[in-house]
């Protein structure tokens, strides 16, 4: 910045180019908040030849009219569009660039010409690139021609950019398709949330677009609405961020449980500008549930369109312990930002505070890429039918939560410890039972000694290796010092010889109450699962402690039912065959695919030579989307391959086993 700009400045520059100074310094830190913008030239109107990048192409998309999410090769997907547009756009047309150049290409290109910069990008490579992406149509005006290419006909037309002068018109963009039942937020009249239920299903849908206004009541209102569906779905795809705590109320009704989640830090050493010190702040960010709370699946869609306390909301709600996502990343704009109030022609801020969580407090997550269950986006071939590729990967999920399920485990402690094995603590009282007359405590004689470690670990562990979803559920009530003492619920896959925390309760609740935990993730497809309940305690306050009562495993597979898509209609499915997924993996993954019409179907996996190692599917199937899973723990690493076979259909796909 000394070296190169300061010269260049004290020189004399004009207006345009020291806003596109100022715009190379605020973008070479990736970071969403960190921005310094001339309103007056951020401002002008977009013409031919004008010299100012745009980036991003959410919310308001007046002068191109058509709203652009990438491919994997990343082309851009049209996915919604004003009507009569100039350039003949429709749903699942693919923009390829301009003058005949890949807009991947021309992008990263406008970044280096240094040109003054408006609107906003990612905080973690991912976002960045994304948004940098879905720009394409906002920049139109830098070139001569658009290069499109049109659904159905794989036609490619150069049109001239001339065709989108003057255009101004109306199209709210955010990267999710219209759901059938569910209206969108009138954001202009504002209303930031809104709600419905799935056509066909009685699974509830929540758009959360922005967390300002009365955002916070509307998305209250919308929760108590939803209370008793089977599922929900939130959709946080697109979020613009504003005040995080306007969802403490909703996260109330939805959590049964009080739970920490982040703090922030920030820089506090002048002679070492990377060291962060905690601001112990974290008791303003905890979540204070009150049972019975959401029991039931929620799905939550993410993408790099959440940013600030979009991003935020969206990391709380990953607490709940029936929470799978689905999507991308969001922005990962963690942090906390300021104003700089330099000039009045000028917006400035920085962001002084960065989020850890409390659970990894060294890892600050600004820049970090957010944790996403299942990856997908929108597919060109569901696009152009109107159709939405994350709902119906998420209806499909919680389609599998509407059988009964199989009983892996159930216990209601009238037979005492026969299924489990306790050390120091733990016993069989007749009181605070769900069922009589047992429930088994940690502490059976009164308090819990200090410095307690107290646990009831399975005995013999439980085979989940055919489970598409795990629920442990059972009945509890505590007493425990608030954020000090814990009542810990672990998992192993490995039968017993390592733990993952998947919840931990605090404080007091005197209510007997059901808590349901999504285990799926921690089981990982084993045969081998074991769960453990376990208090911890410290040196000073004691209280009652834990009572737990009526205990269930429950596996769930995939039903081999067509799902309802989210239009409502049953799908019309084509033959298809998905990537795998995690690839590589260790030692599980699922593979999803789909067939149009009834048909015997056989999906056979091969190792690398081509022989046959095992078979995942081979029976009769209804038209509709299936999920098989392979769990490879017995076969070595190395490449493998899997193939689906029907009557009309044959295909074939790669995937690496990496131990």
């Amino acid at each position: 910045m000394k070296q190169v700009y300061r010269p260049e400045v004290a020189a004399g520059v004009s207006k345009g180019r020291f806003a596109g100074i100022m715009s190379r310094l605020s973008i070479a830190l990736r970071e969403l908040h960190t921005q310094a913008t001339d309103n007056g030239v951020s401002n002008t109107p977009l013409y031919p030849g004008l010299p100012l990048m745009v980036m991003g192409g959410r919310a308001e998309n007046k002068y191109f009219g058509a709203g652009l999410t990438p491919m994997p090769d990343s082309s851009l997907l049209v996915y919604s569009v004003v009507p009569n547009h100039p350039l003949g756009l429709q749903q699942g047309d693919i923009i390829l660039g301009y003058d005949n150049i890949p807009w991947k290409i021309l992008a990263y290109e406008l970044l280096s010409y240094e040109l003054p910069i408006v609107g906003s990008w990612g905080s973690s490579p991912a976002a960045f690139n994304h948004n940098l992406l879905i720009s394409a149509g906002r920049n139109w005006h830098l070139f001569d021609t658009i290069d499109i290419v049109k659904y159905g006909t794989g036609t490619i037309l150069h049109l001239p950019t001339s065709l989108l002068a003057g255009l101004s018109t109306s199209l709210f963009c955010t990267e999710q398709m219209n759901i059938a039942g569910i209206p969108k937020p009138d954001y202009y009249a504002g209303q930031y949330v809104s709600y419905g239920i799935v056509q066909g299903t009685n699974i509830g849908y929540i758009y959360g677009w922005q967390w300002t206004g009365n955002a916070g009541q509307q998305f209250y209102q919308a929760v108590q609405a939803l209370m008793q569906t089977d599922g929900l779905i939130i959709d946080f795809r697109t979020n613009l961020g504003g005040n995080m705590f306007l969802s403490d109320s909703a996260l109330k009704v939805l959590f049964n449980y009080t739970t920490a989640t982040i703090d922030f830090g920030t820089r506090c050493n002048p002679a070492n500008h990377e060291q962060m010190c905690i601001n112990n702040s974290w008791s303003g960010y905890k979540i204070n549930g009150v049972p019975p709370g959401y029991n039931k699946p929620i799905a939550m869609l993410t993408g790099p369109g959440a940013l600030s306390s979009g991003d935020q909301v969206a990391l709380r709600m990953k607490y709940h312990p029936r929470v799978k996502t689905f999507g991308k990343t969001t922005n990962t704009a963690f942090n906390s930002p300021v104003a700089l109030n330099l000039n009045s022609e000028w917006s400035c801020r920085y962001s002084p505070y960065d989020a850890v969580e409390l659970s990894n407090p060294t890892k600050y997550l600004t820049h970090v890429e957010f944790p996403v269950d299942e990856k997908i986006w929108l597919t060109a071939s569901l696009v152009a039918q109107g159709r939405d590729d994350v709902v119906e990967s998420a209806l499909s999920w919680l389609n599998i939560f509407s059988g009964t399920g199989t009983t892996l485990l159930t216990d209601n402690a009238e037979a005492g410890f026969l299924k489990w094995v306790t050390n120091d603590g733990w016993g069989v009282v007749k009181s605070n039972a769900h069922s009589p007359v047992n429930s088994f405590s940690d502490s059976p004689k009164g308090n819990y000694r200090n410095n307690a470690n107290n646990s009831m670990t399975l005995k013999n562990s439980v085979n989940a290796s055919g489970s598409a979803a795990l629920i442990l559920s059972f009945w509890q009530k505590y007493a425990v010092q608030l954020d000090k003492d814990y009542c810990i619920v672990e998992v192993s896959s490995n039968n017993g010889s390592t733990w993952q925390q998947a919840i931990k309760y605090t404080g007091t609740v005197s209510t007997i109450h059901q808590a349901q935990i999504d285990i799926t993730r921690y089981a990982n497809n084993s045969s081998n699962v074991k769960v453990r309940f376990r208090l911890t305690a410290d040196a000073s306050t004691i209280a009652d402690g834990w009572f737990v009562d009526d205990i269930l495993i429950t596996g769930y597979t995939n039903s081999g039912q067509s799902i309802t898509d989210a239009n409502g209609n049953n799908a019309p499915y084509k033959y298809s065959l998905s990537q795998n997924f995690p690839n590589p993996f260790n030692p599980a993954t699922k593979i999803k695919f789909s067939i149009p019409d009834n048909a015997f179907a056989k999906l056979v996996i091969y190792d690398a030579l081509g022989k046959e190692v095992e078979t995942l599917v081979n029976e009769q199937l209804n038209a509709g989307s299936y999920e098989s899973d392979w769990n490879a723990s017995n076969f070595p690493s190395g490449v493998y391959y899997y193939k689906l076979t029907t009557d009309n259909f044959i295909q074939t796909k790669r995937m690496v086993l990496l131990k």
